[in-house]
């Protein structure tokens, strides 16, 4: 894949449990992975727990990052432009979706990738690319 790949918060935590042979598959083709800060926190602040799991968890995410070809997106003034007209589209349109998420959709539209994400709700941005969906059941 010759765009950047972007992962929600729950794609990440598929790709740390080897549960999605599909997001498999998508990263061999991928040359740039971006995380979006959003979904690095939200997978940060799921390992707030200090279970074993949690542990597991945010080793992997810290594997991740160090990885050449992963890079971590802030949010810039770029990403709140995007965020401020794809919330107002979704409003206007009654489609709204969960705050976080459109932040992971405005780090998508800044960088030009493409998201993979299980969440059927990303449906609602006209013009937004993402894989992952055909799939999904939520």
């Amino acid at each position: 894949m010759r765009c950047p790949l972007l992962l929600d918060a729950n794609a990440l935590i598929s790709l740390f449990d080897g549960s999605d042979p599909e997001l498999e598959r998508a990263l061999c083709g991928t040359e740039e992975l971006v995380v979006p800060v959003v979904a690095y926190a939200e997978v940060v602040a799921g390992t707030e727990m200090g279970t074993r799991r949690a542990k597991m968890t945010r080793e992997a995410l810290s594997t991740l990052m160090a990885m050449s070809n992963t890079r971590l997106l802030p949010v810039s003034e770029a990403t709140v432009r995007h965020y401020s007209k794809t919330y107002n589209l979704l409003k206007k349109n009654g489609t709204p979706i969960p705050t976080n998420d459109i932040w992971i959709a405005a780090a998508t539209l800044e960088v030009g990738g493409v998201l993979f994400t299980r969440d059927r709700h990303y449906l609602n941005i006209p013009m937004f690319d993402t894989i992952g969906l055909e799939d999904a059941s939520s």
